[in-house]
């Protein structure tokens, strides 16, 4: 059974700062140092809470170690150092670079996808299909993808929720006002792929309703997870 000390003191050093593989494998050294005298306690003849009382007394304070590890600038997560920047930039750069490696890789095969195009017909039905799954994919796979991401790291390394959550309701913001159109048909006039932003009264409800919709799906799996473990570290 892992003595909820532990559990503490690594929840702890997360929000201290500490990167996560430094603060498990801290933990992971304090846990072994504590049955070592546990053990060494009991075969001495000592009863199991003397033996757990002592073991807990000879690791010191939480407050002492969390102090040790906190003034080691080399254990420190970037992420914690620059989580402003990270949430709050980083999602949307990387939703940004997406629809220009697709121009990219459209660009490196667009002759022969061109030529293929010209031979051959395609039905409105398949075409409307390829559109939807444009759409589909761009407009709220790639976005909520990008967001779950940055939230599973907020909350792996217990940042403030204020950052992830500003990230992803800014990404989530800027998606609903975007529209992608691909229309395939082949022959004489093979098609066309194109996109925009836009924001008029008429559509704003909309735009606002998906907004809120994408970023549900991310931020309240995130908020049940840190509920989840505010509850355990009150129990």
């Amino acid at each position: 059974m892992i003595e909820r000390r532990f559990i503490s003191l690594r929840e702890r050093l997360l929000r201290s700062g500490i990167a996560a593989g430094h603060a498990n494998r801290t933990v992971a050294e304090f846990q072994s140092h504590f049955q070592q005298s546990v053990d060494a306690a009991l075969t001495s003849g000592a009863s199991l809470e003397e033996a757990r009382i002592e073991a807990h007394a000879l690791l010191g304070s939480d407050q002492d170690i969390v102090h040790r590890f906190v003034s080691r600038p080399e254990l420190q997560s970037w992420v914690s150092r620059r989580a402003g920047l990270l949430f709050t930039l980083f999602p949307f750069l990387c939703f940004v670079a997406l629809p220009l490696l697709l121009v990219a890789i459209a660009w490196a095969f667009s002759t022969p996808l061109e030529a293929y195009l010209h031979r051959i017909q395609v039905a409105p039905e398949v075409s409307h299909r390829i559109d939807l799954g444009a759409q589909l994919a761009l407009l709220w796979i790639a976005p909520i993808s990008i967001s779950a991401a940055f939230a599973a790291l907020a909350y792996r390394q217990r940042v403030a929720l204020k950052w992830p959550v500003a990230g992803i309701l800014a990404l989530c913001a800027f998606v609903s006002l975007m529209n992608v159109q691909v229309v395939v048909r082949g022959g004489v006039d093979p098609g066309t792929a194109g996109g925009g932003i836009g924001l008029s009264m008429d559509s704003l409800p909309g735009q606002v309703a998906r907004a809120a919709a994408m970023a549900a799906l991310v931020l309240g799996p995130l908020w049940l997870a840190v509920r989840r473990l505010t509850r355990q570290s009150l129990d």
